[in-house]
């Protein structure tokens, strides 16, 4: 005879499907992460490049300026910093937004890697639980197989003596 069925066996299956969604959540948060990091790299390297070359560009500006230039090519030399300095703040721009998009998607980890634990933690509540249902049941179970047992041999030994 069976043993009765486990009475939190809804609460049972929620609890590991609440695990399963969040290690997906925490799966894509770690992916947004991955992409928000790699997007602040791009833009630092971007960043760095364009003062690089704005640094000899303009080493360059004040060279022909030193040596004489025509009045014009300073004047489009210095049209082209100018460009080139609005460039470079946008790229600053791009860089701090895209930390900023990047610390987002850590704390978003974080709370991901948190509803995990906290989940995998209901969960184990209830699988424990589980087991001690399942280890009483189990002792009554034997117990009544025992008992059982007993009133089996009761039974021969009265039939025996009558």
């Amino acid at each position: 005879m069976p043993g009765r069925r486990y009475p939190l066996e809804a609460a049972r299956t929620l609890r590991r499907l609440a695990v399963t969604e969040a290690e997906a959540a925490l799966g894509k948060a770690n992916s947004a992460l991955g992409e928000a990091a790699a997007l602040v790299k791009s833009a630092r390297e971007a960043a760095a490049a364009h003062a690089i070359d704005g640094e000899a560009e303009e080493a360059e500006r004040r060279r022909r300026e030193d040596l004489g230039a025509p009045t014009t090519e300073l004047l489009r030399a210095a049209s082209y910093g100018e460009r080139r300095r609005r460039e470079g703040e946008a790229l600053r721009a791009e860089l701090q937004e895209g930390e900023a998009a990047r610390d987002q998607a850590e704390r978003a980890a974080a709370d991901a890697r948190r509803a995990l634990a906290t989940a995998n933690a209901e969960e184990e509540v209830v699988e424990r639980h589980h087991e001690d249902f399942r280890r009483k049941e189990k002792g009554l179970q034997q117990a009544r197989e025992e008992a059982e047992a007993e009133d089996l041999v009761a039974a021969r030994r009265h039939q025996k003596h009558d």
